[in-house]
């Protein structure tokens, strides 16, 4: 079964969707690009809950989570932001799962939190550096 669930960190609602042991402090992170949304990885996410925790979210600026002006929409903006939406699940074991714009956010995170990432899944990324949304 699939929960869907809307996070608040940083002051901005990110729609989720969440299967498996929420209780669990390990997780697959589903992490979308770009025109994406947590809903590309529904059929993973009922795939995955039979064994490990599993998220996925919509990133500011993408699907149903908030647009706001202000928001740093880089790399390092959305790596934060996926940071704080981590650890707002109390989630402290990462299996990250990224795709396209979703590659830089999570490696970016993941780069600077090592002791709490257990692996990295990359579909269809390229590595940017210093790209800055448009």
């Amino acid at each position: 079964m699939i929960d869907q669930v809307v996070l608040t960190v940083g002051g901005l609602q990110s729609p989720a969707l969440m299967a498996g042991d929420a209780q669990s402090s390990d997780a697959v992170v589903f992490v979308h690009g770009n025109p994406g949304s947590s809903r590309d990885w529904r059929g993973l996410l009922e795939k995955v809950a039979p064994f490990s925790h599993a998220v996925a979210m919509d990133m500011p600026g993408f699907g149903k989570a908030d647009k706001p002006a202000d928001f740093d929409y880089t790399v390092a903006g959305y790596a934060r932001h996926l940071g704080l939406l981590i650890d707002s699940l109390e989630i402290r074991r990462v299996h990250l799962v990224l795709h396209d714009f979703g590659g830089p956010w999570g490696l970016t995170w993941a780069a600077d939190h090592l002791d709490r990432v257990a692996s990295v899944t990359l579909i269809n990324i390229g590595i940017q550096p210093g790209y800055q949304w448009h």
